[in-house]
């Protein structure tokens, strides 16, 4: 382990889907590697900001849910990546207008 660094296994995954081997591998590393002590410092860091994030709950004040009443929310779903396959654009899956949910292209066969 001495020549390949701890880096690679952080970058190949979350610090929190490691296994217990992994970690210790890791522990052990970071004593001799300056580098690779700081990529698992920054790591835990990381882990413990998406561990604060997925605690946060954001509640909408009664202005905004009052704003939101207002909003005529539409939606597709489409069949592809149009970022890839322009065509993917005429393969419409489904269309949700005004809260009605339709299959198909163009909003045919409501729910």
């Amino acid at each position: 382990m001495k020549e390949k660094h701890i880096v690679d296994i952080l970058e190949s995954a979350p610090l929190a889907s490691l296994d217990e081997s992994q970690l210790r591998v890791i522990r052990t590393h970071v004593e001799s590697c300056v580098a690779c002590a700081r990529a698992y410092r920054a790591a835990q860091l990381s882990n413990l900001l998406i561990k604060e994030r997925a605690a946060e709950s954001v509640e909408p004040s009664a202005e905004a849910l009052q704003n939101l009443g207002h909003l005529r929310l539409e939606s597709i779903a489409i069949d592809g990546n149009p970022l890839k396959d322009i065509k993917a654009m005429t393969r419409v899956t489904l269309v949700m207008k005004d809260g009605v949910t339709y299959d198909g292209a163009f909003g045919r066969n409501e729910r």
